[in-house]
Protein backbone atom coordinates (compact mmCIF):
# COMPACT_ATOMS: atom_id res chain seq x y z
CA UNK A 1 0.00 0.00 0.00
CA UNK A 2 2.87 2.66 0.91
CA UNK A 3 4.72 2.02 -2.49
CA UNK A 4 1.39 2.64 -4.39
CA UNK A 5 0.98 6.08 -2.71
CA UNK A 6 4.36 6.76 -3.24
CA UNK A 7 4.25 5.55 -6.96
CA UNK A 8 0.83 7.81 -7.37
CA UNK A 9 2.61 11.03 -5.56
CA UNK A 10 5.40 10.90 -8.09
CA UNK A 11 3.56 10.33 -11.30
CA UNK A 12 1.71 13.50 -9.93
CA UNK A 13 4.83 15.29 -10.26
CA UNK A 14 6.02 14.07 -13.53
CA UNK A 15 8.96 11.61 -11.66
CA UNK A 16 9.95 8.14 -11.21
CA UNK A 17 10.03 6.68 -7.47
CA UNK A 18 13.92 6.44 -8.26
CA UNK A 19 14.18 10.28 -9.67
CA UNK A 20 12.44 11.68 -6.49
CA UNK A 21 13.56 9.38 -4.01
CA UNK A 22 17.60 10.48 -5.51
CA UNK A 23 16.07 14.21 -5.34
CA UNK A 24 15.08 13.79 -1.77
CA UNK A 25 18.96 12.20 -1.09
CA UNK A 26 17.13 8.57 -0.39
CA UNK A 27 18.39 5.42 -0.78
CA UNK A 28 17.04 3.37 -3.61
CA UNK A 29 18.24 -0.08 -2.17
CA UNK A 30 14.49 -0.08 0.26
CA UNK A 31 12.63 0.13 -3.09
CA UNK A 32 11.68 -4.08 -2.79
CA UNK A 33 11.11 -3.83 0.43
CA UNK A 34 8.41 -0.97 0.36
CA UNK A 35 6.98 -2.89 -2.91
CA UNK A 36 6.55 -6.18 -0.21
CA UNK A 37 4.47 -3.71 2.16
CA UNK A 38 6.88 -2.91 4.64
CA UNK A 39 7.09 0.71 5.99
CA UNK A 40 10.38 3.33 5.84
CA UNK A 41 11.85 4.45 8.71
CA UNK A 42 10.19 7.70 10.06
CA UNK A 43 13.23 9.92 9.36
CA UNK A 44 12.72 9.09 5.66
CA UNK A 45 9.11 8.88 5.86
CA UNK A 46 9.58 12.37 7.36
CA UNK A 47 11.38 13.82 4.29
CA UNK A 48 9.09 11.89 1.62
CA UNK A 49 6.31 13.70 3.56
CA UNK A 50 7.95 16.93 3.86
CA UNK A 51 9.07 16.06 -0.47
CA UNK A 52 4.81 15.86 -1.38
CA UNK A 53 3.38 18.09 1.02
CA UNK A 54 1.58 15.69 2.41
CA UNK A 55 0.81 13.80 6.31
CA UNK A 56 2.77 10.90 7.44
CA UNK A 57 -0.69 9.57 7.59
CA UNK A 58 -1.51 9.73 4.76
CA UNK A 59 2.10 8.14 3.38
CA UNK A 60 1.23 4.92 5.18
CA UNK A 61 -2.47 4.63 4.25
CA UNK A 62 -4.02 5.91 7.55
CA UNK A 63 -6.90 7.71 5.68
CA UNK A 64 -9.35 7.48 8.36
CA UNK A 65 -6.72 9.63 10.96
CA UNK A 66 -6.21 11.59 8.17
CA UNK A 67 -9.66 12.54 7.10
CA UNK A 68 -10.14 12.99 11.30
CA UNK A 69 -7.42 15.10 11.44
CA UNK A 70 -8.33 17.32 8.53
CA UNK A 71 -11.87 17.19 9.60
CA UNK A 72 -11.10 18.53 12.88
CA UNK A 73 -8.71 21.21 11.61
CA UNK A 74 -11.48 22.72 9.13
CA UNK A 75 -13.81 23.04 11.71
CA UNK A 76 -11.15 25.10 14.24
CA UNK A 77 -10.79 27.43 10.55
CA UNK A 78 -14.23 27.56 9.83
CA UNK A 79 -14.95 28.54 13.82
CA UNK A 80 -12.40 31.45 13.21
CA UNK A 81 -14.62 32.88 10.27
CA UNK A 82 -16.71 35.73 11.36
CA UNK A 83 -20.39 34.61 11.42
CA UNK A 84 -21.73 37.10 9.01
CA UNK A 85 -19.17 35.19 6.51
CA UNK A 86 -19.47 31.81 7.51
CA UNK A 87 -22.15 31.20 4.07
CA UNK A 88 -20.06 33.16 2.19
CA UNK A 89 -17.21 30.51 3.10
CA UNK A 90 -19.22 27.35 2.68
CA UNK A 91 -20.63 28.65 -0.73
CA UNK A 92 -17.02 29.36 -1.65
CA UNK A 93 -16.27 25.26 -0.80
CA UNK A 94 -19.10 23.70 -2.35
CA UNK A 95 -17.80 25.97 -5.63
CA UNK A 96 -14.48 24.03 -5.46
CA UNK A 97 -15.79 20.94 -4.93
CA UNK A 98 -17.88 21.12 -7.52
CA UNK A 99 -15.06 22.35 -9.53
CA UNK A 100 -12.62 19.53 -9.17
CA UNK A 101 -15.24 17.02 -9.33
CA UNK A 102 -15.66 18.70 -12.19
CA UNK A 103 -12.14 18.15 -13.26
CA UNK A 104 -12.05 14.69 -12.76
CA UNK A 105 -10.83 14.91 -9.33
CA UNK A 106 -12.17 14.22 -5.79
CA UNK A 107 -10.97 16.22 -2.57
CA UNK A 108 -9.19 13.10 -1.73
CA UNK A 109 -7.26 13.28 -4.01
CA UNK A 110 -3.26 14.67 -3.50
Amino acid sequence: MFYDILQGLCRKRGLTVTAALQIMGVSSGNISHWKKGRLPKGKTLRRMAQFFDVPIDFLIGDKQRLLAAQQERLLSLFADVPEARRESVLTAFEHLIVSENHEGKTMHEV
